[in-house]
């Protein structure tokens, strides 16, 4: 736990101002506005092409009025997890390959709520984005204990779930959960970080993103072939059936997401 990153002073402010209802668009351009770096990446990804805008988003405030606050703020948050927890990782461990399977998932949640007319499309992005950061915390705080894992998976073709349990150590779901806590990130995040494998746990308001998060990580190990991270392979079956996904929204999703991907390039090297 002393191990664990904290986040700075100005980080702090952003979830604060995310966690607070009574928080105005002003409020979140400004303290975005204090950090020239996250400003600069948040601009970014508001001009990526898969937001799609024909003209040039050139200030944080207009960010917000043209992609609104939770979407401004979804993308600042995730750059703040991407330099905390993914960024110059000095070990040998593709941790690129995590963080693009973590957009992969970002994507599928988001179209799979779409698909089931779920209101809040935005938090099921950063939720899907965030859902594996307990491996990018091993990667920081013991970098060894997640290459045994690999290398348990890679010997008997076990998930790193799986391995987890049968090794009896904190899983990624765990430490993940631990860091969203640490960090006082909104409870929806939290919930998905820390249940994405066991989704039938959580009875709570959210149990519908938990469920929808799960399967998105499901349908990305599926079609993207995100093999390096030895994912689960089983889908939660009360997950699965209280989605109620057709096969004609599963194909339509499919496709939906292979072309989003293609313009989230930039979510790659924020």
């Amino acid at each position: 736990m002393d191990d664990l990153p904290t986040l700075n002073f100005i980080h702090q402010k952003v979830i604060n101002v995310a966690n607070n209802p009574a928080s105005s668009a002003a409020d979140l351009a400004k303290v975005i506005s204090l950090d020239p770096s996250l400003s600069s990446r948040v601009l970014k990804l508001s001009n990526s092409a898969y937001y799609g805008f024909p003209r040039k988003v050139t200030s944080i405030s207009q960010a917000v009025t043209i992609l609104g606050f939770k979407t401004v703020k979804n993308l600042a948050i995730g750059i703040m997890v991407y330099d905390n927890l993914f960024k110059n990782r000095d070990i040998d461990i593709d941790m690129k390959k995590l963080w693009e399977h973590s957009i992969n998932v970002a994507i599928f949640s988001e179209v799979i709520g779409e698909e089931l007319n779920y209101p809040n499309k935005e938090e099921l992005f950063i939720c899907g984005l965030l859902h594996d950061i307990g491996k990018a915390i091993w990667a920081l705080i013991n970098p060894n204990i997640l290459k045994y894992v690999l290398k348990v998976c890679e010997k008997t073709g076990l998930s790193f779930y799986e391995v987890e349990i049968h090794l009896d150590i904190p899983s990624h779901q765990t430490t993940g959960e631990i860091i969203c806590r640490k960090w006082n990130f909104p409870e929806i995040i939290t919930l998905s970080v820390g249940n994405h494998h066991t989704p039938s746990s959580v009875e709570d308001v959210y149990s519908d993103v938990v469920d929808i998060v799960h399967v998105a990580d499901l349908f990305s190990n599926a079609v993207f072939n995100d093999l390096n991270w030895y994912p689960s392979k089983l889908i939660n079956e009360d997950a699965w059936n209280s989605l109620k996904l057709k096969p004609s929204m599963v194909i339509k999703t499919v496709q939906e997401v292979k072309k989003r991907f293609e313009s989230a390039k930039d979510f790659l090297n924020i």
